[in-house]
């Protein structure tokens, strides 16, 4: 795969992150704390989720084989964010999606996959695999934001008539 199949792939990821980033912009602390489904994730555990188990295990994890990553990873809860302002959580995301990217472009997308779990049974074995699953997981963590942001404050995402 060449720079530009690379450049189109991490372009297209960076467009399912702005669009969770943009479900929730202007949500108010009260609305980004407050669980509206079921399960219980909070729009702020959605994000923090993202960064953990999403950006930094699959980029940081996966692809780089940083162990000082795997470390936070695994000190982490991923559906759980710290207590620090909301603020935070999203500069966090923002960090770590950075961080993804120069991952990506730093090793190419002819690279193994640097580490993999030795308890789970191996269902990627590239990096355009590891990105194009991101970007699934990302966009369907975006439909679940676009949801649960229509539940706290009436706004839809894009609705064609």
């Amino acid at each position: 795969m060449s720079e530009l199949d690379q450049e189109l792939l991490l372009a297209s990821l960076a467009a399912q992150r702005r669009h969770v980033l943009s479900a929730f912009h202007g949500l108010d602390e009260d609305q980004l704390h407050r669980s509206v489904l079921p399960s219980g994730w909070t729009p702020l555990a959605l994000v923090h989720h993202l960064t953990i188990d999403v950006e930094m295990w699959w980029f940081g994890a996966v692809v780089d084989g940083d162990a000082a990553v795997r470390a936070e990873i695994e000190a982490a809860d991923g559906w759980r964010p710290p207590d620090v302002p909301s603020a935070e959580i999203f500069q966090r995301y923002a960090a770590a999606c950075s961080r993804s990217d120069q991952i990506v472009r730093a090793r190419g997308l002819a690279a193994d996959l640097a580490w993999w779990p030795d308890d789970q049974p191996r269902h990627l074995d590239n990096v355009p695999g590891v990105v194009l699953h991101v970007i699934a997981e990302t966009a369907a963590h975006a439909g679940h934001a676009d949801a649960a942001a229509e539940l706290l404050d009436g706004r839809q995402w894009l609705v064609l008539d």
